[in-house]
């Protein structure tokens, strides 16, 4: 165990992984981000391929591997019995009422700036 322990690199301090790594994460999402608005600027109707895109490729992964920390066994369910079961049906209740009352078009742009900015 020492081997590996010596072999690994401490980050620097001020960045997550490295400088490299940062920048890319960084600047790579928000190119994506930029470039996802784009299109659906100039095809509307390629927000919900958007939407599901964002949905499957970054958020469900993310939600799984929450899940997966939360609750590893029956004391860390019994902890987060709102995280688990509560929230996730608070959060698609004020999904639909966004939906029904606003639009489409609202979610996709909370969703385009808060999501990505959540992830930067």
């Amino acid at each position: 165990m020492a081997l590996v322990a010596d072999s690994v690199r401490a980050p620097s301090p001020g960045w997550l992984r490295n400088r490299d790594f940062d920048l890319v994460l960084i600047f790579g999402l928000a190119a994506l981000s930029l470039a996802a608005g784009g299109v659906i600027a100039m095809a509307p109707a390629a927000l919900g391929l958007i939407l599901l895109a964002d949905s499957w490729l970054l958020g469900y992964p993310h939600v799984a591997a929450t899940f997966v920390r939360l609750v590893p066994d029956r004391a860390g369910l019994h902890a987060h019995r709102f995280l688990v079961f509560g929230l996730p049906i608070a959060v698609i209740a004020v999904t639909a009422s966004l939906v029904i009352g606003f639009g489409l078009a609202l979610v996709g742009f909370i969703a385009a700036e808060w999501g990505y900015r959540r992830r930067t």
